[in-house]
């Protein structure tokens, strides 16, 4: 006879906690609500993610990519190197959903 296995999926493999990954990466500047009303929002120029329309792949890009000013300062770090496609897919959601209804 043949038993297999029932294991609870590996971290690895569970789906990516936006609002987590939001807390770690995106709120010191983009604040908890998504409003951008912090210290650092003000220094740097952060985006106030309730009255964004910006579209997934734009939003995807700037993640992975940052965001910099005309002048080439830098302005958002790029998380390419920190967080997977899965995250990436993860924070999207996550700031999409501060829009405005």
């Amino acid at each position: 006879m043949i038993l297999a296995a029932v294991c609870p999926a590996s971290a690895s493999l569970q789906a990516a906690d936006g609002a987590a990954l939001f807390k770690q990466h995106c709120a010191l500047c983009h604040g908890k609500d998504g409003r951008a009303d912090t210290p650092a929002a003000k220094k740097f120029g952060a985006k106030d993610l309730s009255a964004s329309k910006t579209e997934d792949a734009e939003i995807s890009r700037q993640i992975r990519e940052g965001k910099r000013d005309d002048k080439g300062k830098q302005l958002m770090p790029p998380f390419a190197e920190k967080l997977s496609a899965e995250d990436v897919s993860a924070l999207v959601d996550k700031v999409k959903a501060f829009r405005k209804p």
